[in-house]
């Protein structure tokens, strides 16, 4: 009796449980589904939103190079001119007028940076001939006659730097003639030469050594100064 009546308990319940862990197993499939059609429109909304981030940095950049030549000539360095020069030219390789004024750009500031190290004869004469071949504006042009006159100026801080330097083979304590020999010679360079310390930083930096070393000791030696020229 007793088996008979599992019996019949099994062929009434298998069926059912059977059903239940069938829709069990159907909703965790379901489920799963679910979870990864989620993911992929996550993923979709992501991308889309990169895109959409994408094409509204591209054309902010392309917007903002779209100002004249002299304001972008205050506001760009040459570091955000070259990645944004990149860019340009991965993603907006068609937008011709952009990457024109760019490319100007670029080549400004890298003339430009020659004015922060020493004298380069085949460096400056390659940067002035670039800058020629560029549409005429007044600040290209100011560029070219400092990278003109460099090579005259450098020459003359290496002059006056060498008469420190023979100068300081004379004692200075107690002499103010060969004290104030030493302060003439470098105002001599500064004023004959006509020289802006703010269109050339090399010099300025230079000048600036110079100053602090003779402030602490006017017979202090300067032939570091004299070999980095």
């Amino acid at each position: 009796m007793t088996k008979h009546l599992l019996t019949i308990v099994l062929l009434l319940f298998v069926p059912a449980l059977w059903a239940q862990e069938q829709r069990s197993i159907d909703v965790d499939k379901m489920n799963q589904l679910v979870r990864e059609l989620e993911a992929e429109i996550l993923l979709l909304n992501d991308w889309q939103s990169a895109r959409t981030n994408e094409i509204s940095i591209l054309t902010f950049l392309a917007e903002s190079y779209q100002k004249p030549f002299e304001t972008l000539l205050e506001t760009a360095t040459l570091a955000s001119v070259a990645r944004d020069k990149e860019i340009i030219e991965k993603y907006r390789s068609d937008d011709s007028v952009t990457l024109k004024k760019i490319n100007d750009l670029f080549t400004y500031k890298q003339a430009e940076q020659l004015l922060s190290f020493a004298y380069n004869k085949e460096a400056v004469s390659a940067a002035m001939e670039q800058l020629s071949a560029m549409d005429v504006h007044p600040a290209i042009a100011h560029l070219i006659q400092l990278l003109d006159k460099f090579q005259m100026c450098s020459n003359g801080l290496k002059r006056v730097f060498e008469n420190i330097h023979k100068n300081d083979t004379l004692e200075s304590f107690g002499n103010e003639v060969i004290r104030d020999e030493k302060w003439r010679d470098i105002s001599l360079f500064l004023f004959s030469y006509g020289v802006d310390l703010d269109a050339y930083p090399f010099f300025r930096k230079k000048i600036f050594e110079l100053l602090m070393l003779k402030t602490k000791d006017i017979d202090a030696d300067i032939s570091y100064l004299l070999n980095d020229l």
